[in-house]
């Protein structure tokens, strides 16, 4: 018998608490359609009525305009707002990116010495403007290693999105001139030589302006010292702002 007391007086107390976690506020019509919310602090009908609102405000009405005066319920003070931020989406503006990948190798033309690796590495940054969903330019710089030899591409980026979503397909164009950065410090030897780098890939949806992008792609770097031209298939992760 003693544990039904116990259970009754828990429950009332859980009640009690709930109930006193909830916010009540007062509504106050007025003649001209207006709604005020908020904490009536005086109120003679004879005179003014006084109302403090959200923020700490006290404005002040004629009792005479009041129609009618409610409560209302808020959320309890212990609830979060649990709705969820919207997928981002961006067509057009400035964007920028930074993405690591590997390349393979499929073939080299004029490579010499053991170092000729069949995988290799590369990093790069881009910026640039969006014109519309499909079509934006920027410049494009980076590290290149194929093999044993490192180049510093620097290019023009032409990229573009095919669908209006967060989670979105696009392609990648890098053209421009690869850095042969061993040839820097060997006199006599080529400097670089022509970069291209198309390439198609995923970006993943986001609720903020970042977004995870996964690319796979086709490389030729022409010139260099140990290597006078390099066609490697390429992937790529990285992040898009």
């Amino acid at each position: 018998m003693i544990y039904r007391i116990y259970i009754v007086i828990a429950l009332m107390f859980l009640t009690s608490t709930v109930i006193g976690q909830e916010i009540r506020e007062d509504v106050v019509h007025l003649k001209d359609g207006t709604i005020i919310q908020g904490e009536i602090v005086h109120y003679d009908p004879k005179d003014k009525i006084k109302i403090k609102i959200r923020g700490g405000s006290l404005i002040v009405y004629k009792s005479s305009e009041v129609t009618k005066i409610e409560k209302t319920k808020l959320k309890r003070a212990y609830q979060t707002d649990n709705s969820e931020r919207p997928l981002h989406l961006k067509e057009t503006g400035w964007y920028h990116s930074i993405a690591f990948g590997t390349t393979f190798k499929v073939y080299a033309r004029g490579s010499v010495g053991i170092w000729n690796l069949p995988f290799g590495a590369m990093v790069d940054y881009t910026w640039g403007h969006q014109f519309n969903r499909y079509f934006g330019v920027g410049t494009s710089v980076g590290l290149l290693v194929p093999s044993f030899e490192a180049f510093a591409p620097i290019c023009v980026n032409l990229r573009g999105y095919f669908l209006k979503t967060s989670t979105n397909v696009f392609y990648n164009m890098n053209v421009g001139y690869g850095v042969s950065l061993n040839g820097l410090t060997t006199v006599g030897t080529r400097k670089g030589g022509l970069h291209v780098h198309p390439s198609i890939g995923v970006r993943f949806a986001s609720t903020r302006k970042g977004h995870a992008t996964l690319s796979l792609g086709y490389m030729i770097q022409m010139g260099g010292v140990h290597e006078y031209s390099v066609y490697a298939l390429t992937t790529k992760v990285g992040v898009t702002f």
